[in-house]
Order: structure tokens, then sequence, then C-alpha cells
């Protein structure tokens, strides 16, 4: 098994949309709901900072391997892909400098229904991380995906899949980021 430090580098903003759950006020109308709420769209340590986290990068490095569909030498067809989905563990959230009440946000017109091209557009805003840097820690546990494999597939994740809202895979230009350094070692 190996465990690989990135160090990575934002070339687009970050935009955060996490799921929450906070109760509305009596008689509060939706849009001010959104405006006194959006914070909680973010996803933060237990000290307060912006984290991006590890599931989007587990799920980022996947769809990467989808998208490159790669073929393992000697293998006839088969790709790294299922590889890159059993035999890579993102263990930790990636820490940004940024608390979560110091982040700022940006407006956007939605789809009230979230479904795109439906009509109705609605106000919502989003916590931004316009620059941003971090280390991701990776686990390598299948020994098929060798260091430039795997190294090309997490420079790809970065510029094709990306992370947050709004990002390259889902059509957006949000989220993307550059892989600036990959330090290698050994686990036991």
């Amino acid at each position: 098994m190996k465990r690989i430090e990135i160090s990575l580098k934002s070339l687009a903003p970050y935009y955060q949309s996490r799921m929450h759950h906070e109760p509305k006020l009596e008689k509060e109308d939706p849009q001010s709901y959104e405006e006194r709420t959006w914070r909680e769209k973010c996803t933060a340590n237990i000290d307060g900072y912006i984290c991006i986290p590890a599931a989007a990068f587990k799920q980022a490095l996947s769809r990467a391997a989808k998208m490159l569909s790669m073929q393992i030498p000697n293998r006839g067809k088969a790709t790294y892909s299922k590889h890159f989905m059993a035999g890579v563990l993102v263990p930790a959230d990636v820490a940004l400098p940024i608390r979560k009440d110091e982040v700022q946000r940006i407006a956007v017109n939605c789809n009230a229904d979230g479904v795109r091209g439906s009509g109705k557009r609605v106000l919502r805003f989003f916590p931004e991380v316009k620059a941003w840097e971090g280390t991701l820690g990776v686990v390598l546990m299948d020994e098929t995906i060798t260091k430039p494999v795997f190294e090309k597939h997490a420079k790809e994740m970065g510029l094709l899949v990306g992370v947050g809202q709004n990002r390259p895979e889902n059509g957006g230009s949000s989220g993307r980021f550059s892989c600036e350094k990959f330090t290698w070692s050994d686990i036991g």
C-alpha cells in the first residue's frame, strides 16, 4: 500500500452547496430564509474552517477514471475504472484556511425546482472560496494502479471533474484545481 500526499492549488473559485436542515422562522419567506442560512451550505470542521469533503475527491477520482477509460496493459479491454473505485481511499477532508464565518457568498439565479430549463428561477446564495490551496491525502491499496497512472488520473480529476457546486463534470467551470506536487510513501 502507498500513501500519497497531493498539494492542490485552485484554478477557479470553489462553491459549496451542502444540504442543511436549518428550520424556517415563523412567517419567513423563502428568499429571507436563503439570505439567513446560506452559510449553512458550508462543510466545516470542528474548528470552523471550511473543508472540501473527502467523498468529493474520492468520487472525482473514480469519475476521472471512467472518463479517461485508460486500458490496463496486457489485460485486453479492461480499464482502471474499477480499480480506482475499490482500490483508492481518501481518508480525510481537505481543510482550507478560511473560516465558515468569514466566507463570502455569490448570488446565482437558479432553477426553482433544480431542473434545467424548467422556467421558474430564484436567487440562491452559495459560499464562495475564490482561491484556495490544500493537501489531499490518498491511500492506494490496489497495485494495479501505477504511479504514472495515478498521477495522470489525479491531474485530470482537477481539470475535467473538479469539486463543489458548478464543477466541470456537470457542465460548469468552478472547482477546478491543479495537482502541484505528489509525495509518495510506503505504508507498513
